[in-house]
């Protein structure tokens, strides 16, 4: 009989003193996600070398393979759920895999976002019954969680993607986030505009024109800065070296790699790893 894996879902509570002063590289292997909720408090959370602020009634989620690290200023109280996207489609779960795709989808341009206190309550209630369903040991319990863990979900503010798949081509917003998601499947092994904009059905013109329009960068240099960024969690969160990583990243030749690093970065691969290092 073949083994099936069981939806990760597990809460606690913040309290007095939580911080993750270390980066700390969310478990890619598991598709774990992190949900953080900051009832009270002040600090910040960097995510892929990012680093935003955060106040009371401040929610923020950290995807598969992201590195992140949080600081807290003030005392923190707050609530955090570990989770798998395997436990909306729990059981008969009103959710199917189309549906839990779109979850992750949401989940992937979501940002850190704070809510006034009306809304803040409506959170903190749900987080209190995910506690108590946590507690019981009936047969249904994965799927209560797996709608309760949807409903906090449903409060990422988001643009409306419905758009007909023919006029998809013309929302520059839609054609991005597309552009996006397919450099993370193909970064290591495809580097070109060219290829990007074929998998689009577009040309490569009008693709770094949508890029430059959407984000104020070329669609080159979202390519190149996922690379880089994919180099250095490797070089944060593994012992391999630069001519290893830079293999794992499609470069042949460990030159290649190191020239490519020091001109997206401003410094060797070296040097980056040795203040990682110091400021950890």
């Amino acid at each position: 009989m073949e083994n099936v894996a069981l939806p990760i879902f597990n809460a606690q509570t913040l309290d007095n003193g939580y911080a993750l002063k270390t980066p700390h590289l969310t478990g890619p292997i598991q598709q774990v996600i992190e949900l953080y909720w900051i009832g009270k408090g002040k600090g910040n959370i960097t995510i892929d070398f990012l680093k935003t602020n955060f106040s009371g009634n401040t929610l923020f989620f950290v995807l598969p393979g992201q590195i992140h690290q949080i600081n807290a200023e003030t005392e923190l109280i707050g609530k955090k759920i570990t989770f798998s996207l395997d436990l909306l489609t729990a059981g008969d779960g009103f959710i199917d895999e189309a549906g839990k795709a779109g979850y992750f989808t949401r989940l992937q341009h979501a940002e850190v976002v704070t809510f006034d206190e009306e809304t803040a309550r409506e959170i903190n209630e749900i987080f209190e019954i995910i506690l108590l369903e946590m507690a019981r040991c009936e047969d249904n319990k994965n799927e209560m969680l797996g709608a309760l863990l949807a409903l906090l979900i449903s409060y990422i503010p988001h643009s409306n993607d419905q758009t007909p798949e023919g006029l998809a081509f013309r929302n520059p917003d839609i054609v991005f986030r597309k552009f996006i998601s397919k450099i993370d499947a193909h970064f290591r092994t495809q580097k070109q505009v060219f290829y990007y904009a074929s998998e689009l059905a577009i040309t490569p013109n009008y693709l770094s024109e949508i890029s430059k329009k959407v984000s104020g960068f070329s669609a080159r240099h979202h390519i190149h800065q996922r690379v880089v960024l994919e180099a250095k969690r490797k070089g944060m969160t593994t012992d391999l070296n630069a001519k290893q990583i830079g293999f794992e990243l499609g470069f042949e030749d460990p030159s290649t790699f190191s020239k490519f690093f020091r001109i997206m970065t401003g410094e060797s691969f070296s040097d980056f790893r040795k203040k990682e290092v110091c400021l950890g």
